[in-house]
């Protein structure tokens, strides 16, 4: 029954991200198109596949996230509780022990889920 539901919510989530991406498409062409800018070369379109995929990772990471807490807390408003504390609670304060202890910054990108380091 938790595998059922487990694939449900990815299929779901999969539809979402077509959708969603779809729309930003349409989007950002019409948004070129009132602004008067043309789009030019594959750099974009490849830009553009990388992003998708990324998009669409990271919806599924934080679906399934979501999905555990759920199966582990057994209850829907823990459960959303957790996630919101985990979604931006959580980075915060990461974020301030890294800043203020020098034995976490090497850590921190193995604990923070959010944490994207710099890279110039």
């Amino acid at each position: 029954m938790l595998l059922a539901k487990a694939v449900a919510s990815v299929l779901v989530a999969a539809a979402a991200t077509v959708v969603t991406s779809v729309v930003a498409v349409v989007g950002n062409l019409i948004g070129a198109k009132v602004a008067g800018i043309t789009r030019s070369g594959t750099a974009g379109t490849q830009a553009t596949r990388r992003g998708l995929r990324r998009r669409g990772s990271r919806c599924l990471i934080k679906l399934l996230t979501g999905f555990t807490l759920g199966a582990l807390i057994r209850n829907s408003a823990g459960a959303v509780v957790s996630y919101m504390v985990y979604a931006f609670v959580a980075p915060g304060l990461l974020a301030l022990l890294a800043m203020s202890q020098e034995w976490f910054r090497t850590l921190r990108p193995w604990v923070d889920a959010k944490f994207t380091p710099r890279t110039h």
